[in-house]
């Protein structure tokens, strides 16, 4: 979606990353640690930060097979 929504290419592990506020909100395991730490009342006044890098090291086959990769889990996630 980063790509062809924002013309962004990044690396597969970059990737990985954008999945950190929805794994942190929006499951047991990630409330269960923002509430051990005392974090749940900071929700509001928190930025995601994501450092990525390109994609240029990574083959153009290996990024292609991980970009169709990445748009089966999106549509098996979405339920399409």
């Amino acid at each position: 979606m980063l790509e062809r929504c924002e013309n962004l290419r990044i690396e597969p592990s970059a990737a990985a990353g954008l999945r950190g506020p929805h794994w942190l909100f929006e499951t047991d395991e990630g409330r269960r640690y923002l509430i051990a730490r005392d974090l749940m009342r900071l929700r509001a006044e928190t930025t995601h930060v994501l450092w990525t890098t390109g994609g240029s090291l990574v083959p153009e086959g290996e990024y292609r097979e991980f970009h169709e990769r990445g748009q089966r889990e999106l549509a098996r996630e979405l339920g399409a």
